[in-house]
């Protein structure tokens, strides 16, 4: 997959996803758009339904969620 200039959002915001965002970064130039998540809230964090902006991918890092998080699309 070439992340390399695109738009990305990723799933759901957790230590995890954060620490993945930030080697994501360092290794492929893309423009990170934030963490969608239904039950954080803080910078650049937010709920499904307000996804205003294009996009290219969302990633979705969750081994016990990730369904229930891909149907919230």
């Amino acid at each position: 997959m070439e992340f390399n200039g695109k738009r990305v959002f990723i799933a759901p915001y957790t230590p995890k996803t954060t620490m993945f965002a930030t080697e994501l970064q360092e290794a492929y130039h893309f423009t990170f758009l934030g963490f969608i998540d239904n039950f954080q809230e803080g910078d650049h964090i937010i709920n499904p339904s307000q996804i205003s902006e294009d996009y290219d991918y969302i990633l979705i890092l969750s081994a016990n969620h990730g369904n229930a998080i891909f149907k919230d699309f």
